[in-house]
């Protein structure tokens, strides 16, 4: 016959219902009239697995040992799901079981080949005579003072006496002659032992308790291995710039809290000739991004695209850039060329059936940018797009929902960009302006002439509504309505593009 084996912790059993039905009801119970269809063993291995490989790990070259270290601590020992009987009905089986000491419940299955079924259980204990068994929390906090533990058992019929100790590289005991300790156990008792002390600077805190007694011994890590120290942060960033134009220092200075403690963060220093070297290592991550969607394409190459345009105003190269730009911009257009719906727009993803005029407006702009640099895109595609984009625009007055301001400001900047006016529109949005975000407001002033008195008054009351501290401004957006993107630095980004654009 064919068998099928598990070893399974008994602990774990206790905590839910079987999830399977017993093999003779599975086998012979009522079936229900149905049609059953099911997936390939190929398909099936597609299944995500967490295999938690390592659990109960941890320690390493700083905590050494001579006795065998428990540290691996699985729910299941063992399972074999095709295990096959010879000609006298027999069949031998081998494992090892794993560091657990508990009982393990073994589960056996089986079917003849005239399919006669049965199941039996047995139970399978594991024991050592004098063991230990941790007690510490999950995670500890980087200063935490607390208390490390461990229950000494004495499993036999004789009193012992045992010495217990601690290896914790980051964890400063209060009493460093109390690392090892020495209890006396009646026959068949347990203790408590325990280590104060105080967590110090690691990324985690490795654990190893031993105990030894004559010729018994054990040793053992927490069951999910290292302790993970977290830490109470703020994370904070100073910004500053200037101009060093001889040889020479210069001084800045930073504030920091004075509740600040050092062993709770980092200070990390860089330094960049110009804004534009700044920007350059940011752009490996618009690069790699885990989606396929519209946005995402737009944003490979569109960063690119302005930084190696800004690099050759000032006639500087980047050959990382060229060569980014030149993979980013060739996969970008091609694919934007490819999901063009036939009304002129783009959805979210590829794949979309309906156009969005948010994605569109967005799509639209960087492929007015891109055609300013001279990349070519069919003008009748862009046409198309902004023929889209002036049809979604809808009358607005002083009720109108924030996103549809938000979003008619965005695509009212980018159709004039592209030659297109819808002044009753233009009007309504300046009378609501209140209503407008910070970036918005930046859309709004560059769609009116450079010489406006609308256009001023709006650059006017960005400069005054800036966030001013002690390290520059920003413009904070707010609630960002639903279905539109948007944070501070996207603002500051906008309110500083239209700034650079009228007022340089």
């Amino acid at each position: 016959g064919e068998f099928s084996l598990a070893v399974v912790d008994k602990a774990v059993l206790a905590l839910a219902d079987p999830n399977s039905l017993p093999i003779t009801q599975a086998f012979y119970g009522n079936q229900p009239l149905g049609v059953r269809t099911g997936l390939g063993l190929a398909a099936y291995l597609r299944r995500g697995i967490d295999s938690a490989s390592g659990l109960g790990g941890g320690g390493g070259g700083a905590l050494e040992q001579t006795t065998a270290i428990r540290e691996n601590f699985p729910d299941t020992a063992y399972w074999q799901a095709d295990i096959r009987t010879d000609a006298n009905g027999e069949a031998l089986v081998t494992f090892e079981t794993p560091d657990n000491l508990t009982t393990w419940v073994l589960d056996l299955r089986g079917v003849t080949r005239d399919t006669l079924v049965g199941a039996a259980q047995t139970e399978l204990v594991v024991n050592k005579p004098l063991l230990l068994r941790p007690v510490t929390p999950r995670f500890v906090t980087l200063g935490d003072h607390l208390p490390l533990a461990a229950i000494v058992h004495n499993n036999t019929t004789e009193r012992l006496e045992v010495t217990v100790q601690l290896q914790a590289p980051a964890f400063q005991l209060d009493d460093p002659a109390q690392r090892v300790q020495v209890v006396t156990l009646e026959p068949g008792t347990r203790t408590r032992v325990d280590w104060w002390g105080v967590v110090t600077e690691a990324d985690t805190l490795e654990v190893l308790f031993s105990a030894q007694a004559g010729r018994l011994s054990d040793a053992t890590r927490p069951a999910n291995g290292a302790l993970p120290i977290v830490r109470y942060s703020a994370p904070q960033t100073f910004a500053t710039g200037g101009v060093l134009d001889s040889e020479g220092a210069t001084l800045e200075t930073i504030s920091l809290s004075p509740r600040l403690s050092p062993l709770g963060g980092s200070v990390q220093v860089e330094l960049a000739p110009s804004l534009a070297a700044a920007m350059l290592p940011t752009l490996d991550a618009l690069e790699h991004q885990p989606y396929e969607c519209t946005e995402q394409t737009v944003a490979r190459f569109l960063p690119n695209l302005a930084a190696y345009r800004a690099l050759s105003e000032f006639g500087l190269s980047s050959p990382d850039v060229e060569d980014r730009l030149q993979r980013t911009l060739d996969a970008g257009i091609h694919k934007l060329q490819a999901t063009q719906h036939e009304d002129g727009g783009w959805g979210w993803w590829g794949d979309s059936v309906n156009s969005n005029p948010y994605i569109t407006t967005y799509v639209l702009f960087a492929l007015l940018q891109a055609r300013e640099a001279g990349v070519q895109y069919p003008q009748a595609s862009i046409e198309q797009a902004a023929a889209y984009l002036g049809a979604t625009m809808l009358p607005l007055n002083e009720d109108s929902a924030p996103h549809l301001l938000e979003r008619e400001a965005f695509a009212l900047f980018v159709l004039q960009q592209a030659g297109k006016e819808y002044p009753l529109i233009r009007e309504m949005l300046y009378k609501v302006r209140a209503r407008l975000s910070p970036a918005a407001q930046a859309f709004l002033a560059l769609s009116y002439p450079p010489d406006s008195e609308q256009s001023a008054l709006l650059l006017s009351d960005l400069q005054r509504n800036a966030v001013r501290s002690a390290t520059g401004a920003h413009w904070e957006a707010g609630e960002v309505p639903r279905r539109i993107l948007g944070s501070d630095v996207h603002s500051t980004a906008v309110v500083v593009y239209a700034l650079a654009q009228r007022e340089p």
